[in-house]
């Protein structure tokens, strides 16, 4: 049982470093994309980036479905 519990902290651990180090990476390309783009081009970009994961959320369902 302790094997388990060891696993899994580390399997947690694993799992939240990788998260953070995604997202610190996006930060990091954010803030130069806002350097190197108009805003107005920075700003498509971001509507790009929210409807990019919704759609994929909906592609995701449909290809469930279909099983």
């Amino acid at each position: 049982m302790e094997n388990l519990k060891h696993k899994t902290y580390k399997a947690f651990a694993w799992d939240f470093l990788g998260k953070f180090t995604n997202q610190g990476i996006g930060f990091v390309i954010s803030i130069f994309l806002a350097r190197l783009l108009d805003p107005a081009d920075f700003g498509i970009l971001a509507m790009v980036n929210v409807i990019v994961p919704m759609a994929s959320v909906f592609i995701v369902m449909k290809l469930e479905q279909r099983g």
